[in-house]
């Protein structure tokens, strides 16, 4: 299935060339699920259990961005099950926030130190 053309940066040695054509596929349709799709719904399944579902999907969303030429900057990123931040935008509980909260946020002598300890909470 082709969804438009998306312009790759050939970085990396990703062994694409600059504008070529990629086969892509919405994020939706990713053969990793975070939800359990066996008979029993109501499953619960262990934080261990979700921490690893977490790190593969996240692991395929960082290499399809890398693949189109958006690579995800692990030291600008994290994900938890509350908080997501990409960039300038910060997601939590799933609402956008808005980008004064991240200016707020550098009232903080080292705002990294804040984010990283959203990611270090769950390991």
């Amino acid at each position: 299935m082709n969804y438009g053309m998306m312009m790759n940066q050939g970085k990396r040695g990703s062994g694409k060339k600059v504008g070529q054509r990629l086969q892509l596929q919405p994020l939706s349709m990713l053969k990793l699920s975070l939800v359990s799709t066996e008979s029993s719904q109501d499953k619960e399944i262990t934080r261990a259990e979700l921490k690893e579902r977490v790190s593969k999907y996240m692991a395929v969303l960082i290499e399809t961005f890398y693949d189109i030429g958006m690579p995800v900057k692990k030291e600008e990123s994290c994900f938890t099950l509350g908080l997501f931040a990409y960039g300038k935008d910060l997601l939590y509980e799933w609402v956008y926030l808005p980008v004064t909260v991240k200016r707020c946020s550098r009232i903080v002598s080292d705002v990294n130190d804040v984010f990283h300890w959203l990611a270090v909470q769950f390991k």
